[in-house]
This record gives structure tokens, sequence and C-alpha cells, in this order.
């Protein structure tokens, strides 16, 4: 999974409180230039939105995310949660700055709107 637990538990909380068709944007950006430029050229943006595109849990993530538990010693995520990261499609829409182009920092590269 490239993701990290907490990730995880902010979309079990969103499923549990019934909140998983909430619009939702996100940006990506960066907050300074590198090499001490005044602009970044965009690049390499493609393999994020391929990521988006496949992005699934497998059942070697659900089989591990199921033997997780709290600090009570239950099951971190109800079975129905499980079932449903599952079925989990990616269905955002997606809009990024074409390759080549001059960005400056804290401008978004790529925004992700669509169910959180």
């Amino acid at each position: 999974m490239l993701t990290d637990l907490y990730q995880i538990t902010m979309a079990h909380a969103y499923w549990h409180a019934g909140l998983c068709t909430t619009e939702a944007c996100f940006h990506l950006y960066y907050r300074s230039n590198p090499f001490r430029g005044g602009f970044a050229i965009a690049c390499g943006l493609g393999p994020a939105i391929e990521y988006l595109r496949a992005l699934r849990f497998s059942d070697e993530d659900i089989a591990y995310l199921a033997t997780l538990t709290g600090a009570d010693g239950a099951p971190l995520f109800p079975a129905e949660f499980l079932a449903w990261l599952r079925e989990f499609r990616f269905t955002c829409d997606v809009m990024a700055v074409p390759e080549g182009t001059v960005v400056f920092p804290n401008e978004p590269l790529l925004r992700v709107t669509g169910p959180i």
C-alpha cells in the first residue's frame, strides 16, 4: 500500500460517519523552488495519475488491515469496512497542469475532486 495508517483510519471515520460520498477537493503543490530558482517545470505527474487510475486494495492489503488491532485488542477495522475497501474504485476527477508547463510554488499542479 502506498499510504499510511492515518489515511486508512480517516477513511474509516468518513465511512463510519456516512460521509463517503461527501465532495472534497485536494491539491498537490510544492512549497519552494528547487535550486533557488524562480520557477520550475512541471514533469512527472503522469505516474501520479496512473497510480490513481489503478488505485485498489488488494486481497493482501485487506488481509493485513484485518490483522491490526486497537489499544483494546479488538480489530481496528470492522469487516464491513474492509469489504467496502475491497470494492473501492477511484472515481474522482483529476486535473493537472500539462507536462512542461512553467509552475510556481504554492500553485496547484494536480487537483483531485470527488467523493472524500
